[in-house]
């Protein structure tokens, strides 16, 4: 407690830590179930939780993500990853891999409400959504000398379900887009600093 206390002078925790809470009880609350669930499911059907797993992705589709990060120390560094954030800004990509940038969603400027239609805090962090269904979310590290991308790929099924061969194969050209796509963005961060 006395820690708390501490910090909340400091305003962080006023903020922050009520967020968290939430977020956590939502975790926990349907963590316990989800876990129940599958390994139910799993027992009752002699399945292992991947041949499960490998199951909804046939039916609902294959979503797949990387993280990456870029480090920049010192106040160089600083400059460097504001420079990057202000430039995905007010000059975000039109295009990647001939997939064209459909949405631009700023959390630092725009009004943002999860599911439930609360806002979510402000913070400077970018959404790409593409027409393929990929989203690059790009923000600087709170804490680390460092710029966080995060990035989602997805494949569904135009008809019906994918077979066991074609989901091999769709999980290893995600695997490959979303290793392209971080080369990219690193050459892309480049490019940028170099102007």
């Amino acid at each position: 407690m006395s820690i708390l206390r501490r910090k909340k002078r400091g305003g962080f925790v006023s903020i922050i830590l009520p967020f968290m809470f939430s977020v956590a009880k939502k975790v926990m609350a349907i963590a316990a179930p989800i876990s129940f669930a599958t390994r139910t499911a799993t027992k009752s059907r002699g399945q292992t939780v991947g041949q499960l797993l490998d199951e909804i992705f046939s039916m609902f589709g294959y979503f797949a993500e990387k993280n990456g990060s870029l480090v920049f120390e010192g106040a160089e560094g600083a400059d460097k990853i504001a420079r990057l954030v202000k430039s995905y800004a007010s000059d975000p990509f039109a295009e990647v891999f001939g997939s064209k940038v459909t949405s631009v969603r700023n959390f630092g400027n725009e009004t943002i409400k999860d599911v439930e239609g609360d806002a979510i805090p402000r913070e400077k962090m970018l959404i790409f959504e593409l027409e393929d269904g990929t989203r690059i979310a790009v923000r600087p590290s709170g804490t680390e000398p460092k710029i966080k991308y995060y990035l989602f790929a997805q494949r569904r099924p135009q008809k019906g379900k994918f077979d066991f061969a074609e989901l091999e194969r769709i999980k290893a050209e995600v695997g490959k887009k979303l290793d392209l796509l971080w080369d990219w963005l690193q050459e892309d961060a480049q490019s940028r600093l170099g102007k």
